[in-house]
């Protein structure tokens, strides 16, 4: 057997030394996220705002009297999802991976 499963942990060291409730009314510490900087989040700036644009704005641009770009995925992949689906293709990707 591994190693790693024979071992026994006391359930004392297990437990958080102070456990406290906790009050509602209390005023708690911010969390503030730090600014990222580099190559990568430059080329997301970049490249992600004109992608989302032309995504959202190129449907609307007619040429001939006919929608330019028509994005219909039904039809380019005809496989229907529906919301609970994902829980099996994640449970079955699990036993993929195994």
């Amino acid at each position: 057997m591994n190693s790693q499963h024979d071992q026994v942990i006391a359930v004392d060291a297990a437990v958080p030394a102070e456990v406290s409730e906790l009050d509602k009314r209390q005023r708690r510490e911010k969390i503030y996220t730090r600014a990222i900087e580099g190559y990568f989040q430059r080329l997301r700036l970049y490249t992600g705002w004109p992608l989302l644009l032309g995504y959202f704005l190129l449907p609307w641009l007619n040429l001939d009297g006919r929608q330019a770009v028509l994005f219909d995925l039904p039809e380019a992949y005809p496989l229907v999802m529906h919301s609970n689906d994902s829980v099996s293709l994640s449970a079955a990707d699990e036993l993929l991976e195994r």
